[in-house]
């Protein structure tokens, strides 16, 4: 359990790096504060806004766990008690409503789900395709609902990735 407890720290840490040109907000109520967001490399989050002119994408980052480690996190975190194990060996834990905006890269390249999400294949677009999928997706079970793999590489999206779910 201490080596689980000590690589969530690390997780948090650097999830908390900052990047000069990312944002981050937490809204309560009336007023939004900004603070440092990511650090490069390929995070785990919900997408919540995709926008074109300039690109852009808003998104809550969570961390995502499989196997072993992703019933250790849901028995820390009271979903499951000690010797159960999560469906499909999945867990993902959103332990903040922070959203992070960031700039997306020209060449940014977005894999979606082929089949609607039912396929653990991924169809390659541009960023412009996607955001046009995205905001014509009606259907609870389609591109909102997913999780998605953002790669940040110096402040910037560079690759953006649909994770397939059970």
């Amino acid at each position: 359990m201490k080596k689980f407890m000590c690589a969530a720290a690390v997780v948090v840490t650097m999830v908390a790096m900052a990047c000069s040109s990312c944002t981050t907000s937490t809204t309560s109520g009336a007023s939004t504060t900004a603070s440092p967001a990511l650090a490069d490399g390929r995070h785990y989050a919900k997408i919540k806004v995709v926008a074109v002119d300039p690109d852009s994408v808003t998104f809550d980052v969570r961390e995502y766990f499989t196997g072993e480690a992703a019933d250790q996190a849901a028995v820390a975190d009271g979903v499951i008690k000690e010797g159960e194990s999560m469906p499909d060996d999945i867990y993902v834990r959103n332990d903040s409503k922070e959203t992070t905006t960031l700039d997306v890269a020209p060449s940014t390249q977005v894999g979606v789900l082929k089949m609607n999400g039912g396929s653990t294949e991924t169809a390659p677009m541009s960023f412009a395709e996607f955001e046009k999928k995205y905001k014509a997706a009606k259907d609870p079970g389609a591109l909102r609902q997913h999780g998605y793999w953002i790669t940040v590489t110096n402040g910037e999206v560079t690759a953006i990735e649909e994770q397939f779910h059970p």
